[in-house]
């Protein structure tokens, strides 16, 4: 048996849909006065900054072992530096509508893979 998910979950998804597809539209918009480059290390650094403040509300610390640091730079790199820098820089090329339904192609043939 399956419940029906709560209308304030519909809500949450909807601007979850919101915020991801207006990103293509600000990262366009924020091309015509940052390099690629800088808007992608602009990004990352605020989206670190506000994880970071998050961390510390929570009372967490970050980690002291090298491992750890290791395996977030590995993470970081492939996960956002990589993505965000060729979204950025095809965006230089494409619209924002183009780069949006690419990005809404992800799920659809990862699921095909």
């Amino acid at each position: 048996m399956t419940r029906q998910p709560a209308p304030r979950h519909w809500i949450l998804l909807g601007l979850l849909s919101l915020g991801w597809g207006f990103a293509f539209l600000l990262i366009a918009v924020a091309l015509a006065s940052f390099p690629p480059l800088t808007l992608v290390s602009l990004r990352l650094l605020l989206g670190a900054a506000a994880l970071y403040v998050i961390m510390r509300w929570q009372g967490l610390r970050l980690p002291a072992s090298g491992r750890w640091w290791l395996l977030f730079t590995g993470l970081s790199i492939t996960g956002n530096l990589i993505p965000f820098t060729l979204i950025t820089w095809a965006e230089v090329h494409i619209t924002s509508g183009q780069a949006g339904l690419l990005m809404a192609l992800v799920p659809i043939s990862t699921l095909v893979l």
